[in-house]
C-alpha cells in the first residue's frame, strides 16, 4: 500500500546509511556469482487471462499478478499504438532515462548482432536513492526481434550493487486491432541486507510503473498530439 511509502523510505534511508561503505560496483571485478535467481527464457510465456482481465485491459488498465512471496510479478498492459512503437520504446535503454522514475544513467558498453538476428547489449545503469545514495549495476540483454521478446541478467563478468536481477518484456501484435498491442512485464531483483517488506514495495511499485511509462511514451510517439 502506497500509506506505508513513507515508512519504506525511512527504512531505505536507514539501510543506505548502512551499506553505502559496502556498495562497491566494479568494471574490473567479476560479480560474486553467476546468478542465483531463474533466469527468464526468450520467448512466449503463457499467461492465461480472465474475462474480467480482459476487459480492464481493453479500458486501457493494467493488469498486475504478484507471486505468493511478493519478490516477482507480471504486468500487462494494452497500447493504443502499432507494437513497432512499444518495441521502440523497451529496446532504447539510454532512453530509458527521464522516463523511468528514478533512473539517472544508462551508458551502452558492448552491443552486437548475433547469427539469428538477435541482438546482444550491456549497459551501465544508475539508480538515484535517497540521500543522495545511488545504486549503479550492469545489465547484460538479449532481444529478439523475431520474439519481440527482451530478456536481461546481470552482467556476471562485472561486479554490481545489485545482488541479482533478471526481467522480460514481451509484445504481442493484436490481430484484430492492428492499431494495439500488449505489453507483458515481468522482473526480479535482490539487494543483500535490504528488508524484505521494503522489497515486496519496491517490486510492486516497479511494475506499476514499468508499463506505464511505455504506454505513455509509444502511444505519444504514435501519436504525437495524442493528451495524456
Amino acid at each position: 500500500s502506497l500509506n506505508n511509502w513513507p515508512v519504506v523510505m525511512r527504512a531505505l534511508a536507514v539501510w543506505c546509511a548502512l551499506v553505502s561503505r559496502t556498495l562497491a560496483a566494479s568494471t574490473k571485478e567479476a560479480h560474486p556469482h553467476r546468478g542465483v535467481l531463474k533466469a527468464y527464457t526468450n520467448g512466449h510465456m503463457a499467461i492465461d487471462l480472465s474475462a474480467s482481465e480482459e476487459r480492464a485491459l481493453a479500458e486501457g488498465k493494467m493488469v498486475m499478478r504478484m507471486n505468493a512471496e511478493k519478490t516477482s510479478g507480471v504486468a500487462v498492459q494494452d497500447v493504443a499504438a502499432p507494437a513497432e512503437f512499444a518495441l521502440a520504446q523497451i529496446t532504447d535503454g539510454e532512453g530509458y532515462v527521464g522516463k523511468v522514475p528514478g533512473l539517472s544513467s544508462v551508458k551502452n558498453y558492448f552491443d552486437k548482432r548475433r547469427a539469428d538476428g538477435s541482438v546482444e547489449t550491456k549497459a551501465t545503469y544508475v539508480v538515484k536513492l535517497v540521500m543522495g545514495y545511488q545504486l549503479e549495476y550492469y545489465i547484460s540483454q538479449l532481444y529478439s526481434p523475431k520474439a519481440r521478446c527482451l530478456t536481461w541478467t546481470l552482467d556476471y563478468d562485472r561486479k554490481s550493487d545489485l545482488h541479482d536481477s533478471v526481467g522480460y518484456w514481451r509484445v504481442d501484435a493484436l490481430p484484430e486491432q492492428p492499431a494495439r498491442c500488449r505489453v507483458f512485464y515481468s522482473s526480479s531483483s535482490l539487494v543483500l541486507g535490504m528488508p524484505q517488506f521494503v522489497m515486496d514495495l519496491l517490486t510492486s511499485q516497479a511494475l506499476k510503473a514499468s508499463t506505464a511509462w511505455v504506454k505513455k511514451h509509444a502511444e505519444l510517439q504514435y501519436e504525437p498530439g495524442r493528451l495524456t
